[in-house]
């Protein structure tokens, strides 16, 4: 059972231990270097554990680790490994093992970051302690200031260390101190007000931890959340905010309350910030139009919508909530106010994708204008051992092998001719890489035009005009391109030349609009730099 401590009790409690044996600790965010911008941002819940660390005065730094190199030298090795980097980051902590003390753990709120988060990091964490037996703990579950903080007090009083696997224990967020952000810190802060998720979508693992024995979702108080960000601007001078909240209203039947109660504050305060954040589709169309605008001049410029699907079939797979025509009016209630950039979360090929689907699927994009969006046209998607779609596919024998719980599931497609448009259209992103630098570039100017307080100020007006005009040339071109590979199969089969050779005007386009792109952004109107992981950037290989 989940069970929420005060830290600032513990904190008193901690002042009593002697301090002749405080271990110096490593936080390690262990990248691959293969050039995603995702490998230069550290997860966030390691600058809340060393937050947590310093206001405890242990010595404690965050090191992007390149995996084929040496660590910096500690006392204590605490390590938050991706799913794309947990195999060879074990591996490559045999080389330190005589050295310090191991630990893994990954809490934070993105699926890939999550494997060890679910309801089977249990049964992951014996089978990798049984691999790398160099591995001293391993830490499961939400939040992990609690774990670490006890694992450094028994190292402190020389208790033996025998914190158990999959521990529930962790402190209240509203009792955390404030994130502390060191100075080569980015400029956009990805900060938390809750952790956890009250859906039971079957894809993810966070909510395939949902059980009767945890917490599924624990939120701090708005005010204090509030608190937290103006600090942030007034000590580290960031005023760029991603809310990385599963669902930034999540709180049952008092979600809606909790949101407003926290726009309203943000309001009144006036700081002056731009806010990214996750709402739900049905929560959306449950908010008046003055909501709507409140959204705004509390300073909330980016709405995610999980989206999904553009069918109901699939949404049904996932247990969805809302439906694909409840989403589409959202996006179209949000487009049409002009004021946000509307991110899709969307999954365009899945296991039960037929071809007749994928064509529903393109259609859904193209009436929202978003096949622009090269990651909604091409996302895969990924199964996570454990989680309840990996049971599913288990259950209809689409899976290929289940032998690695350190793996995305490998899994075959019902409609094997949607497997090879799938592969094709991820095998782009190598062969053309100006797609995905086109991509970047989208999100880069939509982020720009929905941060600015008048987009269309003369000194703006003509690179958005150019930049909304080859945005539809490009969504027309994609659009195009998947209905050609649909009316093509079964005869198509995966070549990707033929493919490669439709993409080639993307490249001579990208270039002119990144060189206005480029002359926009000198002028220093705002700090703007999306990025993606590796997957996003690579694709996936299945």
């Amino acid at each position: 059972m989940s069970i929420l401590f005060d830290f600032k009790i513990f904190q008193k409690e901690w002042e009593k231990i002697p301090k002749n044996n405080v271990p110096k600790v490593a936080l390690l965010y262990p990248v691959l270097n293969i050039g995603a911008s995702a490998d230069m941002v550290a997860p966030h819940s390691l600058y809340y554990i060393q937050s947590t660390l310093k206001e405890l005065d242990v010595l404690c730094d965050i090191y992007f680790w390149d995996i084929n190199g040496t660590p910096e030298e500690a006392d204590v090795y605490y390590v938050h490994p991706m799913f794309a980097t947990i195999e060879k980051c074990c591996k490559s902590l045999g080389e330190i093992k005589d050295k310090a003390i191991i630990c893994l753990g990954n809490s934070d709120q993105h699926q890939h970051e999550m494997c060890l988060g679910g309801l089977q990091g249990k049964k992951i964490a014996h089978y990798l302690l049984s691999r790398y037996p160099y591995i001293n703990l391993i830490f499961s579950g939400k939040n992990h200031e609690y774990s670490i903080s006890c694992m450094i007090q028994n190292i402190m009083l020389k208790r033996p260390l025998t914190f158990q696997l999959n521990e529930e224990h962790i402190f209240s967020l509203d009792s955390l101190p404030f994130m502390y952000l060191p100075q080569n810190y980015p400029q956009v802060v990805r900060i938390r007000s809750s952790v956890g998720c009250r859906a039971v979508c079957t894809y993810c693992i966070e909510s395939s931890s949902n059980n009767t024995n945890s917490i599924n979702w624990i939120g701090m108080e708005g005010k204090r959340f509030v608190d937290e960000i103006e600090h942030i601007v007034h000590v580290f001078n960031r005023r760029i905010f991603n809310i990385t909240d599963s669902s930034f209203e999540d709180a049952e039947s008092k979600g809606n309350m909790r949101l407003m109660t926290i726009v309203n504050d943000l309001i009144d305060r006036n700081i002056g910030i731009s806010l990214k954040i996750h709402l739900r589709s049905e929560t959306v169309k449950s908010l008046t139009d003055d909501e709507i605008l409140k959204l705004k001049k509390a300073g909330i410029d980016i709405i995610v919508i999980g989206v999904e699907s553009g069918v109901d079939t699939d949404l049904k797979e996932f247990k969805k909530i809302s439906s694909a025509d409840t989403a589409k009016d959202t996006i179209n209630r949000l487009d049409k106010t002009g004021l946000f950039f509307t991110i899709l979360g969307y999954l365009m090929f899945t296991p039960f994708t037929t071809l007749e689907l994928l064509r529903q699927k393109i259609n859904y994009l193209n009436d929202l204008n978003r096949c622009w969006d090269y990651m909604n046209m091409t996302n895969w998607l990924l199964v996570y051992y454990g989680s309840r779609m990996h049971d599913n596919l288990l259950k209809k024998k689409l899976v290929k092998c289940d032998e690695d719980p350190i793996a995305y599931v490998s899994y075959n497609f019902s409609d094997e001719n949607v497997r090879k448009i799938a592969q094709t259209m991820n095998m782009i992103k190598k062969r053309v890489p100006e797609v995905m630098n086109m991509h970047k570039l989208f999100y880069d100017g939509y982020n720009v035009f929905s941060r600015l307080k008048d987009p269309l100020k003369q000194e703006f007006k003509v690179f958005f005009e150019k930049f909304f005009i080859i945005q539809r040339q490009i969504g027309k071109l994609y659009y195009d391109i998947m209905l050609k590979l649909i009316d093509i199969s079964p005869q198509y089969i995966g070549e990707i030349s033929i493919a490669e050779d439709m993409f080639l005007p993307v490249k001579e386009i990208y270039f002119t609009l990144k060189q206005d792109f480029q002359e926009l952004i000198s002028k220093d109107i705002l700090f703007v730099d999306t990025w993606f992981s590796n997957v996003n950037v690579f694709g996936l290989e299945k």
